[in-house]
């Protein structure tokens, strides 16, 4: 397989994945099959011409039928070293604030349905779909949560602890499209099919 495909052995270039998923989300991840294809990718997503969607369940009931658009800045933390460390004392953590002074963060929210588990509306939930316009670390996570609405078993950024009934984030990337670098058409990739499970 390594002949076919030595992208694929090479750690320097993340064996071929054109981008990452944070831990806790599921969903579509790009790899690359040659050098030529990754770093066409990488520039395709640096220049933000790699389109995702995402599926999401959060808390409460976010307005439905027009998009939202959520543009708050995002910094990403930094915690002190005991001793100094290499990098002046400090090392980034793996959580980000909305704040001022941060990096620029765009999402696009859309509710698709409400969820109310009972009858007194204690347990309220909205199915969403986001689109980072950007793409920085836990964006749709530290977004919602900044909207008062965090993912559901999120417990980092406000969301229920994971349990039995959703045992990690729920969070999924459900679609992505690009240009194909072998090709430069335009090329679409959709976890669920529409209307998949519908009678």
């Amino acid at each position: 397989a390594a002949e076919k495909n030595p992208v694929a052995g090479d750690p320097s270039v993340d064996h071929g994945l054109a981008h990452r998923l944070d831990l806790q989300t599921s969903g579509l991840l790009l790899a690359a099959k040659s050098y030529r294809c990754f770093w066409r990718l990488r520039l395709e997503l640096g220049a933000q011409q790699v389109g995702k969607r995402y599926l999401l369940l959060c808390h409460g009931l976010l307005p439905r039928g027009t998009w939202l658009q959520v543009g708050a800045p995002l910094r990403l933390l930094r915690e002190p070293v005991p001793g100094g460390g290499r990098r002046g004392g400090t090392v980034r953590s793996h959580a980000v604030v909305c704040e001022a002074g941060g990096r620029p963060a765009r999402t696009a929210v859309q509710v698709v349905a409400h969820l109310v588990s009972n009858k007194e509306g204690q347990e309220a939930f909205s199915l969403a779909v986001a689109i980072p316009v950007t793409g920085r670390t836990h964006q749709i996570r530290c977004h919602l949560a900044h909207l008062g609405h965090p993912v559901v078993a999120d417990p980092q950024y406000g969301g229920c602890q994971p349990d039995d009934r959703c045992p990690r984030t729920f969070l999924h990337c459900a679609a992505l499209h690009f240009l194909d670098p072998s090709s430069s058409s335009s090329r679409f990739f959709f976890l669920f099919e529409a209307g998949a499970g519908a009678s």
